[in-house]
Parts: C-alpha cells; sequence; structure tokens
C-alpha cells in the first residue's frame, strides 16, 4: 500500500482533464474517439459537440460549483455531454433512465442541479417525474444546435467540483460523494501511468455511467488518444 500511497501523490501540475483530451483532439483531430453499433465520433466531432453543449450551459450560467444532473441512455453523446458540462466548469450527477422517479428525485434534489441533460424521448417518457422536480430540462437536441462550437475559455481550478457519485443506497439512503478536479486528474493520470494507454488502444465502455468506473473507461482513453 505504502508504493501506491507515494504514487498517488505525484506532482504533476495540474491542468484540467477536459485540456489534456482538447490536446488530443489537437493531435488526432479524425482519428475515430467513441463508437457504438449505431454512431461514431472523431476526436474533432466529439469536441465540437461537447463545445456546443457547454456553451449553451456557459449562455444559461452554469460554471465553478454548479452540478447539472445527467439522464442519458448509453450513447456517444454521453461522451459529449459528460466533456461539455466540465468544460463548463460545472460538474455532473448522473441518474440511469430506468431509475425508480423517488430515486431520481431524491438525487437530484439533494445535489441542488439547476439544469438536468436528456433527450425529447425520456423527456415525454419521464414527463410526470420532471415535473415534480424544481430543475430545469434540457435537451441534448437543442443543446447540440448552439452555433458556437469553439473551446470555451473556462478557468477551471484544481479545487473545484467535477462531478458527484452516488452510493446504491443499499445501506440506507444514497449518499453523494463530492470530486474535485484535482481528483480527476490524479485518478486519471495514474491510470495513464500504470496502463501505459496509447492511441494505438480500444478500451470497452461497460461499467454504468452512474458508478465511478465508468469515468475511468470515458476519460482515461480519451486523454491518451484512444
Amino acid at each position: 500500500m505504502s508504493d501506491i500511497n507515494e504514487k498517488s501523490n505525484f506532482v504533476f501540475e495540474f491542468q484540467p482533464v477536459t485540456k489534456l483530451f482538447e490536446e488530443q483532439v489537437r493531435l488526432h483531430p479524425d482519428k475515430c474517439a467513441v463508437a457504438s453499433s449505431k454512431e461514431s465520433f472523431t476526436y474533432a466531432q466529439l469536441n465540437e459537440r461537447a463545445n456546443r453543449i457547454a456553451n449553451s450551459l456557459i449562455e444559461k450560467g452554469v460554471g465553478c460549483e454548479k452540478i447539472v444532473g445527467v439522464v442519458l441512455e448509453r450513447c456517444c453523446d454521453f461522451y459529449a455531454v459528460r466533456q461539455g458540462i466540465l468544460k463548463a466548469g460545472g460538474a455532473f450527477a448522473v441518474a440511469a433512465p430506468d431509475y425508480p422517479d423517488d430515486r431520481v428525485q431524491f438525487i437530484f434534489e439533494d445535489a441542488g442541479v439547476p439544469f438536468i441533460i436528456t433527450t425529447k424521448e425520456i423527456a415525454k417518457d419521464r414527463q410526470e417525474l420532471f415535473s415534480r422536480l424544481s430543475c430545469t430540462v434540457l435537451l441534448l437536441e437543442e443543446l447540440l444546435e448552439n452555433p458556437n462550437a469553439g473551446n470555451p475559455d473556462t478557468r477551471i481550478k484544481e479545487h473545484d467540483l467535477c462531478y458527484c457519485i452516488y452510493t446504491s443506497g443499499s445501506t440506507g439512503k444514497p449518499k453523494g460523494v463530492m470530486l474535485e478536479q484535482r481528483n480527476l486528474l490524479n485518478l486519471i493520470e495514474y491510470i495513464l501511468m500504470t496502463r501505459k494507454l496509447t492511441p494505438d488502444d480500444i478500451v470497452a465502455e461497460f461499467a454504468s455511467f452512474c458508478f465511478d468506473a465508468s469515468v475511468i473507461d470515458l476519460f482515461a482513453p480519451l486523454t491518451a488518444g484512444a
């Protein structure tokens, strides 16, 4: 354990993980970044979609310490949404579309989210649930219509909130665990250092987006050009 602890206290110069991703966009714009059975995005396409989402959120007042809720099926745009929220300077909290109403309501009310990002289809299916929430529902399809596809010049600091993951609640009510930007950077740098990811690698995303393991699967490959 001592070796692991020593490695976890490394002295990398802080920079947001979104900047590491943008560097891979510069290096590999036409390389496939994410693919599903239905679609795929290059690094340039994924970054453009993330930027349209980020600039939409910034216009709505999302910034430092603002948590944005996410309710999406597994899809390529999930990657754009998470990157977009972080690019805006905010943090994300995720609930699965098939979660019971009371769990979704508890998570987002407990996290104090001002906005929830979802699709038109999910918003229609869960209309009754969303109508009970005090936050504003933002449709992904509309966020992607923002004409500004440039990288936002957001100042992101190491102690800014990055994401909030909720426990399963098996011993009571779910509890939100809040992670800072520096926590995400430390995790990703450690994964890159120990797993030695390269642009030639392909990583399978298998973890639920509602659990912490998905953060590694999502961010590590995109900061390595994989």
